[in-house]
C-alpha cells in the first residue's frame, strides 16, 4: 500500500514538474517579446470595459484650450498643457459634455453665439473633426443626444455662475459650421460646473496671459468658423529659431551602442535581440519583433502577431497607442498631439504630429515625401497591441531660451493670403502657429499656418 502511494506521489511530482516546464518554455519562448501576463489573465472584452470607463472622452484633445475672459485687449487667453490647471480645466469639460448630454437637453441650432459673449467660458478646438458615432462612443453618450451633427471640432461651455441655474454647451458642425445649443440644469452636474467655475478664476487670477481674438465674434472675413487668433503681446513669447539634431548619428553613420540602449525599450527581453548593420541602418530582431533606424532618423517598429478577428473600440485602441508612446517618451522626451485616425478592418491607425511648448512641428511637403509619412509619427494597434510604429526622431538641441515676442498681426498674413491665392474669394480653415518641418534643415523658425484649399501653407512671423 505504501509502495503504491509513493508511486502515485512520484508520478504527480512528474506531472507538476512537466507542466512547469511547459509553461515555463510557453513564457519565455512563445512570444519573446510580450510576456504580459495581464493580458493573459484578463479577456479583451473584460479590458476593453476597463479602458472605456476609464478612458471616457480621450478623443477630446484640444488642439487649443481657450478661456474667454471679456476683458478689453484681452478676449481670450489660451491654456498650454504645461500649466498646472490645464488638466483639471479638461478634463471637468469631458465630465459636463459626459454628464450634459446624457439626456435630451437639447435646444436647436442657433445663428450666433451672443450668449457666449456675457460671460466667461472654455473654447476647446479639437485637433481634428470627430465623427458623431465616434464622439458619442467615445463619450459614452446617446447617439441620438448628437445624431443632428456631422462631425464636432469645436466645443463651447458656459457654466452656471452664482445663482444661475443653467449651463449651456455648444458643439459646432464641422461639416455644417452649425452650432448645436445644449441647456443643462445646474442640478444634474453641479460639481464638474463648480469645479470649472473655480478653475476659470485661477485662469483669471494668473499673472501673464497670452492674448486672443475671435474670428466669429469679431466677424474677420476670410473665416469660416470660431478660430483663436493670437494677438501682439509681450506674454505670447516663443523661441526661435529651434535647433534639431538626429539621435545616434556619429560623423554619418549609427551609433549602435549608443542607440541599443534606446532600442531595448521596445524589447521585453534585451538580451535577446540582435543588432544588425546594414548599409545607411541598422536593424534589430528577436522572435516577433524588429525594428530598423536608419541615418535620416527615421525609426520603424514591427511586432508579429495574431491578429483578433474582432475590432477593438477607438476608446482602447487610442489608450494603447498612447501608452505606447508615453513609454517611448521616457527615453526620448516628446511633446504630442493627435492629429486624425483611419480604422482599417481590426486595424486603428493614429496619427501624432510632435512640437516644442505647445507649438507643433509641421510638416512640409518635402519632408512627407522624403519619408512617406504625412505626420512625425504613426502608430498602428491591433487588439490590444502596438503592430506598426513608424517614427521621424529628432531631439531638440542647443535650445535658446524664449528670446522672442509675439509681433506680427494677422492682418498683415491676410494680405499675403490674399495676394497668393489671387482673389479675395478665399475661405481660411485653419490659421495658427507652428513651426516649418523642412528637409534638410536642422533649424526651424516659428510660421503662421494657413490652410485653404485644403492644404498647408506657411509664412513667415517675421
Amino acid at each position: 500500500m505504501k509502495a503504491a502511494i509513493g508511486i502515485i506521489k512520484i508520478v504527480v511530482l512528474i506531472t507538476l514538474i512537466v507542466t512547469s516546464v511547459y509553461q515555463t518554455s510557453r513564457l519565455w519562448f512563445d512570444d519573446q517579446s510580450d510576456p504580459n501576463l495581464f493580458y493573459r489573465v484578463f479577456s479583451s472584452s473584460t479590458l476593453e470595459n476597463l479602458e472605456s470607463m476609464r478612458d471616457a472622452g480621450n478623443l477630446i484633445t484640444p488642439k487649443q484650450l481657450g478661456v474667454y475672459l471679456g476683458q478689453p485687449n484681452l478676449e481670450y487667453t489660451v491654456v498650454k498643457k504645461g500649466v498646472t490647471y490645464y488638466e483639471t480645466l479638461r478634463n471637468e469639460s469631458i465630465k459636463i459634455l459626459t454628464m450634459g448630454l446624457s439626456k435630451d437637453y437639447y435646444m436647436g441650432v442657433v445663428e450666433n453665439l451672443e450668449l457666449l459673449w456675457g460671460n466667461q467660458h472654455t473654447s476647446i478646438h479639437l485637433d481634428f473633426p470627430i465623427d458623431y458615432v465616434s464622439f458619442s462612443r467615445n463619450l459614452g453618450i446617446p447617439l441620438n443626444a448628437v445624431n443632428g451633427i456631422e462631425s464636432v471640432e469645436t466645443i463651447l461651455i458656459m457654466p452656471a455662475f452664482r445663482n444661475e441655474i443653467w449651463l449651456n454647451i455648444f458643439l459646432e458642425d464641422h461639416v455644417t459650421g452649425l452650432y448645436h445649443h445644449y441647456q443643462v440644469p445646474k442640478s444634474e452636474i453641479v460639481i464638474p460646473n463648480d469645479s470649472l467655475v473655480y478653475q476659470l478664476s485661477n485662469v483669471i487670477a494668473s499673472g501673464s496671459k497670452t492674448s486672443f481674438i475671435s474670428t466669429l465674434k469679431n466677424n474677420i472675413p476670410y473665416y469660416s468658423k470660431h478660430i483663436l487668433l493670437p494677438l501682439p503681446s509681450e506674454d505670447n513669447r516663443y523661441h526661435d529659431p529651434v535647433f534639431m539634431r538626429i539621435p545616434f548619428i556619429s560623423s554619418g553613420v549609427v551609433n549602435i551602442p549608443e542607440l541599443d540602449g534606446y532600442v531595448s525599450l521596445y524589447f521585453d527581453n534585451p538580451d535577446i535581440m540582435k543588432a544588425i548593420p546594414l548599409e545607411n541602418e541598422v536593424r534589430y530582431v528577436d522572435g516577433n519583433v524588429v525594428v530598423r533606424y536608419n541615418i535620416d532618423g527615421l525609426l520603424e517598429y514591427n511586432r508579429i502577431v495574431k491578429e483578433n478577428t474582432a475590432t477593438t473600440s477607438l476608446t482602447l485602441a487610442l489608450t494603447v497607442a498612447n501608452q505606447f508612446i508615453e513609454q517611448d517618451s521616457q527615453r526620448m522626451p516628446t511633446e504630442y498631439f493627435l492629429k486624425t485616425y483611419v480604422q482599417e478592418a481590426q486595424r486603428t491607425v493614429f496619427y501624432y504630429d510632435v512640437g516644442f511648448n505647445d507649438y507643433p512641428f509641421v510638416l512640409t511637403e518635402e519632408v512627407k515625401q522624403k519619408y512617406g509619412m504625412s505626420h512625425a509619427m504613426e502608430v498602428t494597434v491591433s487588439g490590444d497591441k502596438v503592430i506598426k510604429y513608424r517614427r521621424i526622431l529628432r531631439q531638440i538641441d542647443d535650445m535658446n531660451p524664449q528670446n522672442k515676442t509675439l509681433q506680427a498681426k494677422y492682418e498683415a498674413v491676410l494680405d499675403q493670403v490674399i495676394v497668393e491665392a489671387g482673389t479675395l474669394d478665399v475661405e481660411i480653415e485653419e490659421m495658427y502657429l507652428g513651426y516649418s518641418w523642412h528637409k534638410d534643415k536642422m533649424e526651424m523658425s516659428l510660421h503662421w499656418v494657413v490652410y485653404y484649399d485644403g492644404i498647408p501653407h506657411f509664412y513667415p512671423v517675421e
